[in-house]
């Protein structure tokens, strides 16, 4: 019975090809990038937005006028997020992307809190037509 053994070259190779994967920063992987994600609040409902990770950590709602904040990854593969939710309404969340974004957040201002999942770009399109009544909460 014989033994096969990987070469050097073999292993060397073979080390080349899973360590970028293993070592990805999918955080990092955001910036550029709108995705829409679903939102289930302490208060009862749920709702979705699309978020745009820019680049320089520049985030926002795109469909949610005054919309204007941060986004920084704090460790590999997780990413925070600081904004002012429609001007006015101080928001936080901090999530996994691993590779799809799922956490927790706050509403500083109100003091609720809820879940954030990236989920399909579809679950986008109705909600970034319907109106929203000016100064209304995140989660209303």
């Amino acid at each position: 019975m014989s033994r096969r053994f990987l070469s050097p070259t073999g292993l060397l190779t073979a080390l080349l090809l899973v360590t970028p994967a293993a070592f990805a920063d999918n955080c990092t992987n955001l910036t550029g990038k709108t995705q829409c994600f679903a939102f289930a609040y302490s208060t009862g409902g749920s709702n979705f937005y699309r978020a745009t990770f820019g680049a320089g950590g520049v985030f926002t709602f795109p469909d949610v006028s005054g919309t204007t904040g941060t986004w920084s990854c704090p460790g590999t593969n997780f990413v925070e997020t600081n904004y002012s939710f429609g001007g006015f309404e101080t928001q936080q969340w901090l999530a996994e992307a691993l590779p799809a974004v799922k956490g927790h957040g706050k509403s500083i201002s109100n003091s609720y809190l809820y879940s954030v999942k990236k989920v399909a770009n579809s679950n986008c399109a109705a909600a970034a037509a319907a109106a929203r009544a000016p100064g209304a909460a995140q989660d209303r």
